[in-house]
Order: C-alpha cells, then structure tokens, then sequence
C-alpha cells in the first residue's frame, strides 16, 4: 500500500511540474504576442502615413475634401488631449486660421458638418450664428487620429 502511495504522489508531482511548465511557456507566449501586437500596431501606423500622408504637409489647393475634414479633427484631438477635459472645439474662424485664411465661409461650415459626423465628434448650430465643431475623445475610436494626437503630445496618452 505504501508503494501504490509513493507512485500515486510522484504521478501527481510530475503532474504539477508539467503544469507549471505548460504554465510558464504560457506566460512566455502571451508576452510574446503583445511584443509583437505592439510592433504591428506601430508598423501600421507607419504604413497609413504612407497611403495617406499627413495632409498638413500638401498645399492647400491639392487638398482634398476628406484631407481637409482629417485636418480638422486631427487639430481637434489634439488640443482635447492637451487638455484635462478630454474635450475641444472649433469655431469658423478656428477652421479659417487652420487653413490659412483659404477656404470660403461656406466651406469652412461645410468641412465643420462633415468633420462632425464621426463618433466623438459632433457639429452644433445656433441663432446667434456661433456654429461649431465639438470633440470628446472619450467615444472617438480612430486610431489614426488617436496616433496622429499621441505623436503630437510625446508620452501623453489619449
């Protein structure tokens, strides 16, 4: 009886060792995949630049209307993220300095819409004609935008 005991406790400890080793080799992977999600995520950040480059550095008359609706809520991430609130805003005039002074009113209200219909951000109009673009980067889910924030403020996390 004393026999079938010892084989029964080392068939248990060679168990555990295998176990702990399947355990460890475990850990060992995981840490594994998140190295490499973390040089992905940084490679494709990379590669959407180079598909669809940074529009401040075009001219403004080789913009097109989405680059120019990116512009504005890159600008809008940016300043939410400087700030505690997590929350920024333009106005037209905001649009219009952002550009140079060259989109018309029209279209400054326009990009200022389109800019707006993107989770986190929205477009308000009032009476008083004092229309704006608004952000909370709390329910903005762009990862390029996030990115394009994060780079702007080094080693401040959105």
């Amino acid at each position: 009886m004393n026999e079938t005991l010892q084989a029964q406790l080392d068939d248990l400890e060679a168990r555990f060792e295998a176990l702990n080793r399947a355990r460890v080799a475990a850990f060992d992977w995981i840490d594994e995949l998140e190295a490499e999600n973390e040089r992905l995520s940084t490679r494709l950040a990379e590669l959407e630049q180079l598909v669809s480059p940074d529009p401040e550095s075009v001219a403004y008359e080789q913009l097109t209307r989405s680059q120019k609706v990116h512009r504005v809520r890159k600008k809008l991430v940016e300043r939410a993220a400087s700030r505690q609130t997590g929350k920024s805003q333009m106005e037209y005039k905001d649009v219009k300095w952002l550009f140079d002074g060259h989109p018309s009113p029209g279209h400054c209200y326009d990009l200022m819409r389109l800019a707006g219909k993107l989770e986190g951000f929205s477009y308000e109009t009032s009476d008083d004609r004092s229309n704006r673009v608004l952000v909370n980067l709390e329910g903005v889910n762009d990862e390029t935008l996030i990115h394009a924030a994060n780079n702007a403020h080094e080693g401040r996390r959105v």
